[in-house]
C-alpha cells in the first residue's frame, strides 16, 4: 500500500515507568555508579527507536534523548562550559552546571521554561571568555547505537541562531544581542560538527530554529539566519529546517530563502501559508506536522488525510508527514489506564500518536469515511462547550478587591508581621518514609485513618521546625499532596487523572498532567481540612496553599476546541469556593500559586495583552470577595518576568513570590520601573540545587530588590516549594534564610 514517509521530531526521554528518573535520582544519591546509569540511558535510547522503526517511521532520531536537557546537551556539545565548572569533565562537569557544585559552591546556569511549555531548558552561559570546542562523542556514539541495530538514524540539534538567542550573555545576566557576536566562531563548530556527522553516514539532520515563529524579531536575528545558513549551505548531510509551536507568517519570505534541503511547519497553524510555501519549496522537501506534539486527544486522521492529499499529489515523495512538536511534551502509552467511559477510545499518548501517525501515512494516497470515535468525540467536545460557556457567561466578573492600601494597612494590623518577614513556598520534603506510608495506603495496606494521623504527624513535626529555626508565616509542608495539579484536579469534577501519565519537567522531574475533559465542578473541599489542622497546632499564622486557575489549566492537557479564557475561568469558579472556606475558617494568608502565568503568553508579542487580561482576571476572579485583612499571595517561577509585569500587578495580589535566585538578582529596576507596588517576595535560595545558600547571596539579592523597591513590601523566601529537597538542605537553609531577615530588620 502506498503511503507518505513519516518521522518524529523527538520524543519523551524519561522511559514507559520514569526508568530514567530513577537512575538518575540513585546515581545523585550514591546509589549506583556511572556505568549503570548509562546503561539504563541505552536501553531507554533503545525503546524509543524501537517505537519509532514499529510505527513505520523512516528514521529514529537521535539528539532527542538526553541525561538532563537537550539544550545543556548542545552546550557540551559546542564546548559552552561555564568557566566555574571547566576544571571538572565528563558527567560530573554536565550535572554540575544543571544541579551546582557542592565542593565549590558553584551555582548551577539558569533554567527557564522552552517557550510556552512547562519543560525547563538550562540557559547557556555565553561571555567574552566563551571559546566554543567540539565534543561530539556522545552524539556520534548514539548514532553507532542506532546502526548497530539496524535503524536508520537523523540527527537533530537546536539551530545555532536559536541557540544564541535563548543563551544569556554575562555578566549582564539577561538575553542580548550581543551573544550574536560569537555566532562566527559558533558556525566554526558547528561545521565541524556536521562534517563528523556526515562522515558517520547520516542522510539528513533535523536543525530547529524555532526563533521563526516570533513575530518581533530584529533585522540583527533575522541577518544571522540568512548568514548562518549560506555558510551552512552544502556541508554535512542534507538539513531539514524545523519550527514548531506556532506559525512563521512573519518570517516566512526570509524562511523559503534559506538555502537547505528540507522545511517543517506545523501544519495546523500554517495551513493559510500553504500556497506560498509550495510557490517557492523549488525541489524540497516538506515536513507537515500534522498530529499534536502536546496533547493527548485523537486527531481527526480521516480530515487531515482529506487536507493533504492534493499537496500529496503535487510534491509526492516530496511531503513528509510527524507530529508538529517533539512529543517531549507528552507521556509514553496509554497502555493500563483507564479514562472515563465517555472518552476512552477518544485519547492518545505518544505510542498511539506513532501509532496513528502510520495510520495517516496510508490514510493520504488512499482516504476513508471518517471514524465513529472521532464524530462521537467532536459532539461530546462541542456539548462540554456549550455548558462551559453559559456556566462562565453567568459567574464571569470583574473580580476587583479594595485598593492596595486600604488592604496593606488592614493586613498588617490583622497579622502583626515584622518587616522582611520570612515564609517558605509551601512543600516540605517528601521523604522516603512519606512515599513509603502513601505507598502502603494506595495499596490498602494500611488505613485511612492510620495513613491521615501519619500525615497530621508529620504536619506537627513540620510546623516544629518551622517555630524552631524562625519562620514567621508557617506552611504545614503539603504531605497530603503528590503534585499541585494532580492533587486538586483529583478532587474536582471535570479532570481525569492517569496513573503513568508523566511528563518531564526539569532533569529528573517529571509531572502528571491531568486532562480536562468536562465542566469543572468543587466536591465541597480542596484539602481545606489539613490547613485547618495545621492552623490548630499553632499562634502563628498559617497559609492556605492552592494551585491557581491558570496553573491549573496550563500544567493539565486542556480541552480540544476551547477558548483558553473560559477554562480558566471555570476553574476559577470553583477554586474560589475554597478560598472562601478557608477565610471562613479563620486562615488569614491564602496563597493561590500561579507557577505557570508565564507560559500564557502566546508566542506572537502582539497577542500578549488579550492573554495577560484573561489570566489575571482569573485570578482575581479565583479570590474574589474576600476580606481585605485577608492577605492573598501568589508564587510564580522560572520566567521572564520583565515580560509579564502588566499582568502580574492586574492579579492585584497582595504579595507575589518570585524566581530571583538564578536570574541573579537583575530584575527588581525593571519591576520598579514598570510600576509594581505590592508585596513582593524576591526568591533568595535555588531550590532545585542541593547547594544550600549563603547569607552573602541571600542579603545580596534582598539589598538588590530594597534598592528600587519599597523595604516595606518585602518578604523573604525560597524561590519554589522544597519537595525535592533533603531536610539535612532545607534546616540549615531555613537557618541562613531567617539570620539574613533579622539582619535586613537591624539594617532597614
Amino acid at each position: 500500500m502506498t503511503k507518505v514517509l513519516t518521522h518524529t521530531l523527538g520524543l519523551p526521554r524519561m522511559g514507559p515507568h520514569r526508568e530514567l528518573k530513577k537512575a538518575l535520582d540513585n546515581f545523585w544519591a550514591g546509589k549506583i555508579d556511572q556505568s549503570e546509569l548509562l546503561k539504563v540511558g541505552f536501553e531507554i535510547r533503545q525503546l524509543m527507536w524501537k517505537s519509532q522503526a514499529e510505527a513505520g517511521c523512516a528514521f529514529v532520531n537521535i539528539g532527542d534523548f538526553s541525561f538532563y536537557d537537550h539544550v545543556l546537551d548542545l552546550s557540551v556539545t559546542v564546548g559552552a562550559i561555564p568557566e566555574r565548572f571547566r576544571h571538572l569533565s565528563g558527567l560530573t562537569q554536565y550535572f554540575a552546571i544543571a544541579r551546582g557544585e557542592p565542593q565549590t559552591n558553584a551555582a548551577p546556569s539558569p533554567m527557564v521554561k522552552w517557550f510556552d511549555t512547562n519543560y525547563h531548558y538550562i540557559v547557556p552561559e555565553l561571555s567574552e571568555s566563551t571559546e566554543f570546542q567540539l565534543n561530539p562523542e556522545k552524539l556520534l556514539a548514539e548514532i553507532r547505537e542506532a546502526r548497530s541495530l539496524g535503524y536508520k538514524p537523523k540527527v537533530q540539534l537546536v539551530g545555532p541562531v536559536t541557540y544564541l538567542y535563548l543563551a544569556r550573555w554575562y555578566p549582564l545576566g539577561n538575553q542580548s544581542p550581543l551573544t550574536l557576536k560569537l555566532l562566527p566562531a559558533l558556525l566554526k563548530v558547528y561545521k565541524e560538527l556536521l562534517q563528523k556527522i556526515s562522515q558517520e553516514g547520516v542522510e539528513w539532520v533535523q536543525i530547529d530554529e524555532n526563533i521563526l515563529i516570533f513575530d518581533q524579531l530584529s533585522n540583527e536575528w533575522l541577518d544571522a539566519l540568512s548568514t548562518t545558513y549560506k555558510e551552512l549551505a552544502g556541508l554535512g548531510p542534507k538539513k531539514l529546517l524545523a519550527t514548531y509551536f506556532e506559525n512563521v507568517a512573519e518570517n516566512l519570505n526570509i524562511l523559503l530563502d534559506l538555502p537547505v534541503e528540507g522545511l517543517h511547519l506545523d501544519w495546523g497553524r500554517n495551513r493559510p501559508l500553504i500556497d506560498r510555501v509550495l510557490e517557492k519549496l523549488g525541489s524540497r522537501v516538506l515536513s507537515l506536522g500534522t498530529l499534536e506534539g502536546r496533547n493527548v486527544w485523537r486527531d481527526d486522521l480521516t480530515a487531515l488525510a482529506k487536507e493533504l492529499e492534493p499537496i500529496y499529489k503535487s510534491l509526492g515523495d516530496r511531503l513528509w508527514i510527524a507530529p508538529n512538536s517533539s512529543m517531549l511534551h507528552l507521556p509514553w502509552s496509554l497502555e493500563g489506564e483507564t479514562p472515563p467511559a465517555v472518552i476512552d477510545g477518544k485519547l492518545a499518548f505518544m505510542k498511539e500518536k506513532l501509532a496513528d501517525l502510520g495510520k495517516l501515512s496510508t490514510l493520504i494516497p488512499n482516504p476513508q469515511p471518517e471514524s465513529p470515535e472521532i464524530q462521537e468525540l467532536r459532539a461530546y467536545l462541542e456539548k462540554v462547550k456549550t455548558e462551559r460557556l453559559a456556566k462562565v457567561n453567568a459567574h464571569k466578573s470583574e473580580a476587583y478587591r479594595e485598593p492596595f492600601a486600604e488592604r496593606f494597612a488592614a493586613q498588617q494590623k490583622h497579622l502583626g508581621l515584622p518587616l522582611f518577614p520570612t515564609t517558605t513556598i509551601g512543600s516540605f520534603p517528601q521523604t522516603a518514609e512519606l512515599r513509603r506510608q502513601r505507598k502502603l495506603f494506595e495499596d490498602g495496606k494500611i488505613s485511612q485513618a492510620d495513613y491521615d494521623e501519619y500525615l497530621r504527624q508529620v504536619i506537627r513535626d513540620n510546623i516544629k521546625i518551622q517555630e524552631e529555626v524562625g519562620i514567621d508565616v508557617l506552611v504545614h509542608g503539603e504531605p497530603e499532596r503528590n503534585d499541585m495539579v494532580s492533587f486538586f484536579s483529583d478532587m474536582l469534577d471535570g479532570y481525569w487523572q492517569s496513573k503513568n501519565g508523566w511528563v518531564q519537567s526539569y532533569g529528573s522531574r517529571c509531572v502528571r498532567p491531568p486532562l480536562i475533559y468536562g465542566v469543572i465542578g468543587y466536591r465541597g473541599s480542596l484539602g481545606k481540612e489539613w490547613i485547618f489542622y495545621a492552623q490548630s497546632q499553632t499562634s502563628r499564622p498559617m497559609k492556605g496553599m492552592l494551585t491557581g486557575p491558570v496553573t491549573m489549566l496550563k500544567w493539565s492537557f486542556p480541552p480540544a476546541g476551547e477558548e483558553l479564557a473560559n477554562v480558566a475561568y471555570d476553574i476559577a469558579i470553583e477554586l474560589n469556593k475554597e478560598v472562601k472556606a478557608l477565610e471562613e475558617g479563620g486562615i488569614k494568608i491564602i496563597q493561590i500559586d500561579e507557577p505557570a502565568y508565564r507560559e500564557v503568553l502566546p508566542l506572537k508579542q502582539a497577542q500578549w495583552p488579550a492573554a495577560l487580561d484573561w489570566a489575571s482576571r482569573a485570578f482575581r476572579l479565583s479570590c474574589y470577595g474576600v476580606k481585605p485583612e485577608t492577605q492573598i499571595h501568589s508564587h510564580m517561577c522560572y520566567s521572564d518576568f520583565a515580560s509579564i509585569v502588566e499582568g502580574i500587578k492586574a492579579m492585584d495580589a497582595d504579595v507575589v513570590s518570585i524566581e530571583t535566585s538564578r536570574a541573579k538578582g537583575v530584575l527588581f529596576q525593571g519591576i520598579a520601573r514598570d510600576g509594581y507596588d505590592k508585596g513582593l517576595g524576591p526568591g533568595v535560595w535555588d531550590i532545585h540545587s542541593p547547594l544550600i545558600p549563603q547569607p552573602e547571596n541571600m542579603k545580596s539579592v534582598l539589598n538588590s530588590a530594597a534598592q528600587y523597591l519599597d523595604p516595606k513590601l518585602l518578604w523573604v523566601n525560597p524561590d519554589c516549594g522544597l519537595k525535592t529537597r533533603k531536610w539535612e538542605e532545607v534546616i540549615p537553609s531555613m537557618k541562613n534564610l531567617v539570620s539574613v531577615a533579622q539582619e535586613m530588620r537591624r539594617n532597614y
